[in-house]
């Protein structure tokens, strides 16, 4: 193992915020080998996650320094960094206070790595968990990790409780008729509210947003 990939598994040690068990490790497991591989495995993901939170987060800033809020008539893109793994349909409503508000959703949402993990509290932050795990499989691919085949349905299952944001996504996706969308996904302004019973930082939810 070269010095860079055991520095990047150096970091795994970062992630306390999840236990074992959901990063694959089976607690009944009795074989003390299928164990050691399940736990390796583990720390590879962990090591992957911490890296990967931090990739999300320089590139969201690279995004807003290419957003101008001076120039609110610019023609918006999926171009960017973190920008292109968003859904495309939605591209023209990425702006300067758009990425602003995201930026800070992510800081929440990531900050539970190193605390207990509690799902996501609104739409955007279970979308930044999908665009987490794209960057994962990119330093999977990168450094040869060795992750479980079922890593990315497993962490799904056990972090984003049941979401599932599939078809914002769909080669359809840009032109399809709005109506096709369903939920609090359907339009950019509920991306930010919270769900029933949970909160979000101050500069992500509204002023309007309803109590809970």
């Amino acid at each position: 193992m070269g010095e860079t990939t055991t520095t990047f598994m150096h970091t795994a040690r970062r992630v306390s915020g999840i236990p074992p068990e959901l990063l694959g490790v089976d607690p009944e497991e009795g074989d003390p080998v299928v164990r050691a591989v399940q736990q390796q495995q583990a720390d590879a993901l962990s090591a992957a996650l911490w890296v990967a939170s931090s990739y999300v987060m320089d590139g969201l800033f690279e995004d807003l320094a290419g957003r101008s809020m001076a120039d609110p008539g610019v023609s918006l893109t999926t171009d960017g960094t973190i920008l292109p793994f968003l859904p495309r349909r939605f591209a023209h409503e990425y702006d300067f206070r758009f990425i602003q508000k995201l930026i800070v959703a992510a800081a929440d949402l990531f900050a539970r790595l190193t605390r207990e993990w509690s799902p996501p509290d609104c739409v955007a932050q279970e979308l930044l968990i999908r665009v987490l795990f794209d960057h994962v499989q990119f330093y999977k691919d990168t450094y040869g990790l060795d992750l479980a085949d079922d890593w990315r349905s497993t962490l799904a299952r056990e972090l984003l409780a049941g979401a599932d944001h599939d078809h914002l996504y769909g080669p359809d996706a840009c032109n399809a008729d709005p109506s096709h969308y369903s939920g609090t996904a359907a339009t950019l302004d509920n991306w930010f509210k919270p769900f029933d019973g949970k909160r979000l930082p101050p500069y992500v939810e509204t002023l309007e947003s309803p109590e809970r």
